[in-house]
C-alpha cells in the first residue's frame, strides 16, 4: 500500500517507513495495549502492560493483562529479522508454555521484577476477582498470542491459520501489522490484524459461557473507594452522596447513574455498607449540593473528614458527586459480605446478580 504525506498544502511526499528497532514497536504497544487486545470482548477496556516479562526461557516482549483477567502475550519482530518467518513462532509458544506453568503469585512476581509494579494493584483488584481469573487462565492455558510485526507475509498468514486450526479454543493466535510512516514531525500508525476471525470462530465452538443474568433496570452497584488522603464513607453516609473521580475512567460510570436508581454501595476490602435512591445528577465536587435538614447545601462548605480533589480540577480529573437518599447505611466495621456476591472495579454498573440483590435486600430490610 502506497502512502503519501504533505504538510500545509505543500507537495506530496513519500514518508519514511518502518522502525529503527524492535524496541520502538514494543514501546508503542506498552503505551497502548488496546492495540493488541481490541478483538477481545471487554466492557471496561482497561488493561496494563509490561515489557521484558521473564518467562524462564527468556523475556516475552510485552505481556498485557486486562481487567477481566484476560492475558495477551506479544512478540515483536521486524521484517528485517529473518526470525519473523519461523523461529518467532517457536519462541512465543515456548514463552506461553512457561507462563502456563506459573502460579498467579509467580506471575505477579515476574511482573514486578519487570518494573511494572503489581498489575493487580494497578487494576484496583480490591476483591481478588482479577487475581482469581488470572489463576484460572494460567491453569487453563487461556491466552491470546500476538505476533506484532511491521509487515505481514504469506508465511505468517499460513502459520497463524494453521495454529488456530490445531489449537484448543482457549488459545488464540493473531498477527498484527503495525505499519508506521513518518515525515518531518508527522507520524502515522496503521494497525492491521490477521487471524481474529479464526480465533473468534473456534472460541464460539468451545464451551458455551453461562448466559448473563437479566437486569431489572433499576438496581445499581457502586464502589466507594476510600483512601487515607481521599474520600470517606463517614462523609457519604452522613450527608447522603456517593462519589468517584481522579480521572475520566473512574468518574464516567458514576455519571451514568440515573435519578431514581437504587444503589447498593460496596466498600472495597470491607463489603456492602448502604442502599439508597439517587436524587440528582452527578456534579463536580465544587458544584455539588446535598440535602441537609431539608435545605440544599454546598457539599464543599460542610465539615468533611475526607478530601475530594481541588476546586480547580478539570472536568476529566474532578471528583464527581451523586446525591443519594439513604434507606439504610452501616459503618465500615459492620459491612456485609458473603462469598459469591458481586463486586468489581467499576465505580458504578448495573447490578444483575440475583443472589447479591436477595442477600442485600434481606440484610438492609428492603424489597428484593
Amino acid at each position: 500500500m502506497a502512502i503519501l504525506i504533505r504538510e500545509h498544502g505543500g507537495d506530496w511526499q513519500e514518508p519514511v517507513m518502518g522502525y529503527d528497532n524492535e524496541k520502538a514497536l514494543q514501546e508503542i504497544i506498552l503505551a497502548h495495549p488496546s492495540l493488541v487486545t481490541g478483538s477481545l470482548t471487554s466492557e471496561t477496556r482497561t488493561a496494563v502492560a509490561c515489557r521484558e516479562f521473564q518467562s524462564g526461557v527468556g523475556p516475552a516482549d510485552v505481556v498485557v493483562l486486562e481487567a477481566e483477567g484476560n492475558l495477551t502475550l506479544v512478540e515483536c519482530k521486524l521484517a528485517s529479522n529473518r526470525e519473523v518467518r519461523r523461529e518467532v513462532i517457536g519462541q512465543v509458544l515456548d514463552y506461553a508454555s512457561r507462563i502456563w506453568q506459573m502460579s498467579v503469585d509467580e506471575f505477579e512476581q515476574a511482573w514486578v521484577k519487570a518494573g511494572g509494579g503489581s498489575p493487580f494493584e494497578a487494576l484496583y483488584d480490591t476483591d481478588g476477582s482479577i487475581r482469581a481469573a488470572v489463576q484460572e487462565n494460567l491453569e487453563s492455558a487461556r491466552f491470546k498470542i500476538v505476533l506484532a510485526v511491521d509487515g505481514i507475509n504469506d508465511d505468517i498468514r499460513r502459520i497463524v491459520e494453521f495454529l488456530n486450526r490445531i489449537t484448543v479454543p482457549e488459545t488464540g493466535v493473531v498477527v498484527v501489522e503495525f505499519m508506521r510512516a513518518s515525515s518531518g514531525t508527522t507520524e502515522v500508525l496503521i494497525p492491521t490484524s490477521f487471524g481474529t476471525d479464526y480465533v473468534e470462530a473456534k472460541a464460539a465452538q468451545g464451551k458455551p459461557r453461562e448466559p448473563r443474568e437479566p437486569w431489572n433496570g433499576h438496581d445499581w452497584y457502586v464502589a466507594f473507594g476510600e483512601g487515607p488522603d481521599g474520600r470517606s464513607w463517614e462523609d457519604a453516609a452522613r450527608y447522603g452522596f456517593v462519589s468517584a473521580g481522579g480521572g475520566e475512567w473512574y468518574s464516567r460510570t458514576l455519571r451514568n447513574l440515573p435519578i431514581g436508581a437504587r444503589v447498593f454501595v460496596y466498600l472495597p476490602r470491607h463489603g456492602y455498607v448502604g442502599v439508597g435512591r439517587v436524587t440528582g445528577q452527578a456534579m463536580p465536587f465544587g458544584q455539588a449540593e446535598v440535602l441537609l435538614e431539608g435545605t440544599s447545601t454546598r457539599l464543599a462548605e460542610l465539615p468533611l473528614v475526607g478530601t475530594y480533589g481541588s476546586l480547580e480540577d478539570t472536568a476529566d480529573s474532578a471528583e464527581y458527586v451523586v446525591p443519594v437518599d439513604w434507606h439504610s447505611t452501616r459503618a465500615r466495621e459492620q459491612a456485609f459480605w458473603k462469598k459469591g456476591m458481586f463486586a468489581n472495579q467499576n465505580s458504578a454498573c448495573p447490578l444483575r446478580s440475583r443472589f447479591t440483590i436477595d442477600e442485600l435486600a434481606a440484610f438492609f430490610g428492603v424489597d428484593p
